[in-house]
């Protein structure tokens, strides 16, 4: 997961990273404030219809 400013992907600064195979499909995402100001994604993965992956909810606690 990427915060990018406006100047484009060369100011990107990375606020998450997994390993490959951690999540199958992670392509959804809802960046968000909870009532206290905190700020989260949350991203989701579907099956596809297949049996071989998972779906899922990921949810992130993100740095201002």
């Amino acid at each position: 997961l990427l915060r990018m400013e406006a100047d484009g992907p060369s100011a990107a600064e990375v606020l998450w990273e997994t390993r490959l195979g951690d999540f199958p499909n992670l392509e959804g995402v809802a960046i968000w404030r909870d009532p206290d100001g905190a700020l989260h994604a949350t991203l989701i993965a579907d099956n596809n219809n297949s049996v071989l992956l998972d779906a899922g909810i990921v949810d992130l606690a993100l740095p201002d």
